[in-house]
């Protein structure tokens, strides 16, 4: 009896260190509901996430995912090619930014090669700008962003790097107030030189600006 009552304890200490280390009930649910989204949409790469939620209960160890050691809340997520297979992808899916509302530690975040437009009416990047305060790193390459959103995305303050490669913008509002942004990618853009310029007053940190492939006289690859 007394042997069965140690094991019991021993099972109950290891299933309450095993949930100490795991990924936030919140954190979680919303990684589903990400993966519910491109599956509804019928994105031809949306078996990439199909481990989510099978094989372990911790998202912490799911693919694609990275957590702080510390906290276990998600710092890293990398959504690339979801809605591309390398032959098929849907046409223009709108972005819903409120799915990534729980990440309050998020520091990377890769969307590259979704076919995203511009969100859903009030469900665009301006929903996170309050929420993520450690945000570093945000590839948005390939997809279908236009201009209608770099205002929004003028209010991450504490970016570093920032691709918008291969997008449709044309710069006609520019780029303002990120203060700490260090490498700007803009390769096969449209994006009007004359607004580059005036916008670089306000990146202070700018140290790298790639531009292969666009319409820039005064600017290319690794400047």
């Amino acid at each position: 009896m007394r042997q069965m009552w140690v094991w019991m304890l021993l099972m109950a200490l290891a299933f309450v260190n095993d949930r100490s280390h795991c990924c936030l009930d919140e954190e979680r649910i919303s990684l589903l509901e990400i993966k519910a989204w491109f599956n509804h949409a019928g994105a031809p790469g949306s078996y990439y996430l199909d481990g989510w939620g099978k094989e372990h209960f911790n998202c912490c160890n799911w693919d694609w995912v990275v957590c702080d050691n510390t906290t276990n809340r998600l710092i890293e997520l990398d959504l690339s090619y979801v809605n591309y297979d390398g032959l098929n992808a849907v046409e223009d899916l709108d972005l819903n930014a409120s799915l990534f509302l729980p990440f309050k530690e998020l520091e990377i975040l890769d969307l590259s090669a979704n076919q995203l437009v511009g969100g859903l009416k009030n469900q665009g990047f301006q929903l996170l700008v309050s929420r993520l305060r450690q945000f570093e790193e945000l590839d948005l390459s390939d997809n279908k962003f236009n201009d209608s959103i770099l205002s929004s995305l003028s209010g991450f303050s504490t970016l570093k790097s920032l691709d918008l490669s291969s997008n449709m913008f044309i710069g006609s509002t520019g780029l303002n107030g990120l203060r700490k942004l260090e490498t700007l990618y803009l390769d096969s853009t449209d994006f009007m030189e004359s607004i580059l310029i005036g916008s670089l007053g306000t990146l202070p940190s700018l140290k790298t600006l790639h531009a292969s492939d666009s319409n820039f006289k005064h600017f290319g690859k690794g400047q």
